[in-house]
């Protein structure tokens, strides 16, 4: 899987708030709220290959966690941004 590139992501208090672009810039952009752990995985991912091992490893990597609940984490994110629209059509 590939985020996409154009994902625009702002704070918003202690959230980020991602907007998501409709496709050919018609019509509505989606919202999705992120966690700032989340939002710093989507930012480092986008435009890129990305999967919930190697979101796992970055979880591992960057935060305080074990590696049960960067699994767990990873997982539960990787689903998130398949819902959203955050993945590029481009590989499909």
């Amino acid at each position: 899987m590939k985020l996409r590139d154009d994902i625009v992501i702002r704070k918003v208090g202690s959230e980020y708030i991602t907007v998501v672009p409709s496709p050919q810039g018609v019509g509505y952009s989606s919202v999705v709220t992120l966690n700032e752990s989340a939002a710093e995985v989507v930012k480092t991912f986008t435009g890129l290959e990305f999967s919930a091992d190697l979101v796992a490893t970055f979880l591992l990597n960057n935060y305080d966690v074990d590696t049960e609940k960067a699994h767990e984490d990873a997982v539960a994110l990787v689903k998130l941004i398949e819902s959203s629209g955050l993945i590029s059509l481009e590989n499909h």
